[in-house]
């Protein structure tokens, strides 16, 4: 099958390496920036599709090389919320999506601006035990989120990245908790049969992107201080909310 490089598909390709270059750079913001680019150009629903997608390869790159280093302990209680919620922030993207699609739009700008505004201010916590409770909250946040925008990073990074773990243990964690909401989201996509064989092509397209991007990302990070471009990284995130809203 064939399929011409049109404006929409081709901004999809660039909007994917930039994320997934900001993913391997940071080591998050890849689910932020390309929905929030990808409903610049389409529908809400359609963006979160495709990053879902693009989520699953991208995260299991990072967990497929720390897996080893998971704390499973810590992420019962999460993992219990994002299986619990998750589907109920899926749901109340299909209603609301279609139907009042600006709501949307101007919710998920509030959402980003949130998490920019968290993480440009807070302070990393101190390590310390948590209890259920705490770790079964970040998983109804994370699941909510990741359900409605696949955007589950910043409650679940604040849970995790409290915790008293080594750093390997604490990336490998998160991107535990991500490829969890990633595929539990995307099976509830497929039973749905919302993963369609344009959605496929399109996504196809995108992989080469992905890839560059990821890698090109995990290079520059080697030799470079990762913490002025985080900032820049939120503050650009930010701005994206704010044309989300304005729009």
């Amino acid at each position: 099958m064939t399929m011409d490089l049109d404006s929409a598909l081709i901004s999809a390709m660039v909007i994917f390496f930039v994320a997934n270059l900001i993913q391997g750079f940071t080591g998050f913001g890849m689910g932020i920036f390309a929905v929030t680019g990808l409903t610049l150009f389409g529908e809400i629903v359609h963006a979160t599709i495709l990053t879902n997608l693009a989520g699953l390869i991208t995260v299991s790159m990072v967990f497929g090389r720390l897996w080893r280093h998971t704390s499973w302990r810590h992420l019962l209680p999460v993992m219990l919320g994002i299986a619990v919620f998750n589907p109920v922030g899926l749901a109340l993207l299909k209603y609301f999506g279609p139907t009042h699609p600006d709501t949307v739009r101007r919710a998920l700008g509030l959402v980003i601006i949130g998490f920019a505004l968290w993480s440009l201010w807070n302070k990393t916590p101190k390590p310390r035990a948590r209890i259920w409770p705490i770790g079964l909250a970040a998983g109804m946040v994370g699941g909510i989120l990741g359900g409605a925008f696949t955007m589950s990073g910043p409650a679940l990074v604040a849970y995790v990245y409290s915790l008293p773990l080594e750093r390997d243990a604490m990336k490998a964690s998160v991107n535990a908790c991500f490829l969890f909401n990633c595929v539990y989201r995307l099976i509830q996509l497929v039973s749905a049969g919302d993963i369609t064989r344009p959605v496929l092509v399109q996504f196809a397209w995108c992989v080469p992107a992905i890839f560059l991007g990821v890698g090109l990302g995990l290079v520059l990070a080697r030799g470079v201080s990762t913490e002025r471009f985080r900032r820049y990284a939120w503050i650009a995130f930010g701005l994206l909310g704010l044309i989300l809203i304005a729009r």
